[in-house]
């Protein structure tokens, strides 16, 4: 397989099989954070499945008011959906599974997950999801999936992290593309 790092909106858009996700796609070099962006977007009526990708978050989030350490090397995507009441409650759930599993087709890499948003390689956090949402009345008016994965990035410079997390690059001795291009 051939890899490159083109995740313009443009390169990503003529690649995309799916029906609306990522259909609209926002790219950001830096931002302070996807979360913020998608959110301010979704309020002003963004369609659903509306992606924002930032390779560099300054103020990046986690569960529980934690910050999420988001350097270049860190790949950072909010994707806005506008589920059901009943679908809600299992949005991060979903998505940390699915997150597993594109890891683990990507690059063969065993995943696990520490419920309900930790995806891990070898005992490492290697990626997080984080989910808000807004009602209206009695219904969802959007929701915001982040996810964030440590791509090429190496946890040892950040000693509070250094014992948990890991990256691709770390578990594949090598750097990774955050865009593999398919052969031919």
């Amino acid at each position: 397989m051939k890899v490159g790092s083109d995740i313009s909106p443009e390169a990503v858009q003529q690649r995309l099989t799916t029906e609306f996700v990522g259909r609209h796609f926002l790219y950001y070099p830096t931002v302070t954070s996807t979360m913020d962006v998608a959110r301010k977007v979704a309020k002003e009526g963004a369609s659903e499945g509306t992606v924002v990708v930032a390779e560099e978050q300054t103020v990046g989030r986690a569960r529980l008011g934690r910050a999420w350490i988001n350097p270049p090397g860190v790949l950072a995507v909010s994707i806005i959906i506008r589920p059901e009441m009943s679908q809600l409650v299992c949005l991060t759930m979903v998505a940390a599974l699915a997150t597993s599993r594109c890891i683990e087709k990507a690059t063969g890499l065993k995943t696990s997950i520490k419920w309900p948003n930790d995806v891990l390689v070898n005992s490492k956090k290697i990626s997080g999801i984080l989910t808000e949402s807004a009602l209206r009345g009695q219904s969802v008016d959007w929701a915001v999936i982040g996810i964030g994965i440590n791509i090429n990035f190496e946890p040892k410079a950040y000693p509070e992290i250094a014992d948990i997390a890991t990256s691709l690059s770390v578990e594949m001795g090598k750097e990774v593309s955050q865009y593999p291009l398919p052969d031919g």
